[in-house]
């Protein structure tokens, strides 16, 4: 579950964890297991060779802290 004060963003049991080289770890979480609701595209996108492009959400409910959290 990941869950941020009273916001429930996602509930899986399929979440997958990546560990690259030295960055921190990141989670994967299907998509058929957020609550899309509560996001909202951003224009950021980054791109890397292996896994391609990648696009990010906001969680507006929280603020700075959501910007590109997903």
């Amino acid at each position: 579950m990941v869950r941020k004060g009273p916001l429930q963003i996602a509930r899986t049991s399929s979440a997958l964890t990546l560990s690259e080289a030295s960055y921190p770890l990141v989670q994967y979480i299907p998509r058929v297991d957020v609550d899309t609701s509560q996001l909202e595209r951003s224009e950021h996108t980054t791109y890397c060779p292996y896994k391609g492009e990648a696009n990010y959400y906001s969680i507006p409910a929280l603020g700075e802290t959501g910007l590109n959290a997903v």
